[in-house]
C-alpha cells in the first residue's frame, strides 16, 4: 500500500495547494508586520509616558522651589501697577486700618482673579 501512495503522488502541486502555500506565507508576513507594529507602538507609548512623567516631575520640582514663576518673572511691579491702573483695578489693600500698596505677589493674584493676565 505504501508503494501505491508513492506512485500515485503527483510530482507537481495542484493550484489549490500552491495558493494555500502563498496564503500561509502571506499570513506569516502579516503576523510578523503586526508584531513589529505592536512593538513600535509600545515603544512610542513608553516614550510618551516617559515624557509626560518628566513634565510632571519638572512641574512638581518647580512648585517645590516656590511655585510657578512664569507670570512673576514676566512682569515687573511697575508694569503690574500700570496694567492694574489701565483696567481700573485697585492696587492697595487695608492692613490694620492703614492703606498699603500690594506687593508683586498680591498684584499678580488680583490681576489673575480679574482675568487680566
Amino acid at each position: 500500500m505504501a508503494e501505491e501512495l508513492v506512485y500515485n503522488k503527483p510530482d507537481k502541486l495542484t493550484s489549490l495547494e500552491e495558493y494555500q502555500i502563498k496564503i500561509d506565507a502571506l499570513k506569516k508576513v502579516i503576523a510578523d508586520a503586526d508584531e513589529i507594529r505592536a512593538k513600535e507602538a509600545a515603544a512610542e507609548r513608553r516614550k510618551i509616558n516617559d515624557w509626560a512623567l518628566d513634565e510632571r516631575i519638572k512641574e512638581a520640582e518647580a512648585n517645590a522651589k516656590g511655585g510657578n514663576k512664569k507670570v512673576k518673572d514676566k512682569y515687573t511691579v511697575k508694569e503690574l501697577k500700570a496694567i492694574a491702573s489701565r483696567n481700573n483695578i485697585k492696587i492697595t489693600k487695608k492692613l490694620n486700618g492703614k492703606t498699603v500698596p500690594l506687593n508683586k505677589k498680591g498684584l499678580v493674584a488680583k490681576l489673575k482673579r480679574n482675568k487680566v493676565i
